[in-house]
């Protein structure tokens, strides 16, 4: 199958979940949505309404919330079994701008990349700009951020998914921080890059892991590192930077990542 998917996990996102959809229409690329135990069921004959009579929708539903992680490495499985090569990944709430889909699959294919990402739009719940998020571009570079901070917004990714499930998917050592541990071991095997164009809006929602869950993926954050730790620079920067950051609540970094990238 050549035509690539965006994996969308959801729950009880459903006024977001349309919102992003509706980013997708008319692209080519098929959708999958790993209904999460949301406590209203997502409707397929809507969902469909949102999109493009030459994409394909999958609905997968659990009746318990199994968790962001569990249900990734599902979606993984689920859409290597129906023949998927390409994966993008996509959050509800979070928006694809336009030629992102075709700009970046001829991105990931030029430069031979198993990891694509792309500068990202931050934007507030009203939509309101805040930022623009601009990290290196190239594989050396990458390779040092990941030392220090994740420059890969999970949201903007594409990526090979059988070299993802060869190196056993999202691990679930890491408590809301399974993407950034995802990317830094594919870092180590393969190369990996970011399209230096803005293509994705990423909203920065009160409701989501990095916010309801900041504690548990701060202190991820310092056990990835400190497992990852090499004796050099940018792995002593990374380490107390992240250490730091425990103690900053979300609202205050936000507002000082608005005043570094503006």
């Amino acid at each position: 199958m050549n035509k690539p998917v965006v994996l969308l996990p959801c729950h009880n996102s459903h006024d977001a979940l349309i919102k992003s959809l509706e980013s997708l229409k008319g692209g080519d690329v098929d959708i999958c949505i790993i209904d999460d135990g949301s406590k209203v069921a997502l409707k397929a004959k809507e969902l469909e309404n949102c999109i493009s009579h030459n994409q394909k929708l999958h609905v997968q539903r659990f009746d318990v919330n199994i968790g962001i992680t569990k249900a990734l490495n599902y979606g993984l499985k689920f859409l290597s079994g129906k023949g998927y090569k390409h994966l993008f990944r996509l959050d509800a709430g979070d928006i694809f701008l336009k030629q992102k889909i075709k700009k970046q699959l001829g991105y990931m294919n030029d430069n031979n990349l198993v990891l694509c990402g792309t500068y990202v739009e931050f934007i507030d719940e009203q939509g309101n700009h805040l930022y623009n998020f601009t990290p290196p571009t190239n594989h050396k570079d990458l390779c040092k951020a990941l030392k220090q901070y994740n420059p890969f917004i999970h949201p903007s990714v594409l990526f090979d998914l059988d070299k993802i499930l060869e190196l056993g998917g999202y691990p679930d050592n890491y408590p809301a921080l399974e993407d950034w541990a995802l990317f830094l071991e594919v870092s180590k095997k393969y190369k990996v890059g970011i399209l230096p164009e803005v293509l994705l809006k990423y909203e920065v929602s009160s409701t989501s892991i990095s916010t309801t869950r900041r504690r548990e993926q701060a202190k991820s954050k310092v056990k990835l590192l400190w497992d990852n730790f090499e004796p050099n620079l940018h792995s002593i920067v990374g380490l107390a930077r992240n250490i730091a950051i425990c103690y900053l609540p979300r609202n205050l970094l936000t507002l000082l990542k608005s005043k570094i990238y503006k």
